[in-house]
């Protein structure tokens, strides 16, 4: 998927917003701590049909209410200059789906041990001997959708990267990452957000 590597806002704070409230993805999301430069990313994905809006503000939601029924990993803390001390969280998307099975399967490096032993496991249980159409049926089963729920029923599905920051008790909605990018493209849009948005917070990372 092409992406800007650096994406300012272009549309204003008022025009944001109106999008935002005439996207019921954002019902009930606190748009004040959500930075200039986060809507801006939101809409670009939304208008250029890359990711659904509620991909994102679900797990906002989920952030907020600090619930545990996310699908994707769990919330964590960069360890690393120049974005340590800020915490990044998950989201997914359909089109992540076969990154995520990738990511199981190591389809990409030649395989591993999880594509052996669903591989394994079906040619066991082949009673024809042949590669018939029942095996063919169970291993295209086996290597897509169960994996897939595996991921699910684990919360270990993998997306892009929602950035904030908490301060006093409340979160702050950074920028949107992703894990392709050189790290330094995207501390420059959270120094922007700061700027143009939360000059109130305490600057992380460096």
């Amino acid at each position: 998927m092409l992406r800007p590597v650096m994406y300012f806002a272009h549309l204003s704070r008022k025009n944001l917003e109106k999008y935002a409230s005439n996207d019921l993805a954002f019902l009930g999301v606190d748009l004040s701590r959500i930075s200039t430069i986060f809507l801006d990313w939101v809409c670009y994905f939304y208008t250029n049909r890359i990711f659904a809006s509620g991909s994102i503000t679900r797990e906002i939601e989920i952030i907020e209410a600090e619930q545990n029924n996310s699908c994707v990993k769990k919330a964590a803390l960069f360890k690393h200059p120049p974005l340590k001390g800020l915490t990044h969280k998950h989201f997914t998307d359909a089109q992540f789906v076969i990154n995520n099975l990738n990511a199981y399967l190591g389809v990409m490096h030649g395989g591993n041990d999880n594509l052996d032993k669903i591989i394994k496991k079906v040619f066991e249980s082949n009673q024809s001997g042949m590669l018939d159409e029942e095996t063919i049926h169970k291993l295209a089963y086996l290597l897509t959708f169960q994996v897939y729920e595996n991921r699910q029923k684990d919360k270990t599905l993998t997306g892009e990267w929602i950035i904030y920051q908490e301060h006093e008790g409340e979160n702050y909605y950074l920028t949107i990452g992703f894990h392709e990018e050189d790290d330094n493209d995207i501390y420059k849009r959270v120094l922007e957000a700061y700027k143009v948005d939360f000059p109130f917070l305490p600057q992380k990372g460096g």
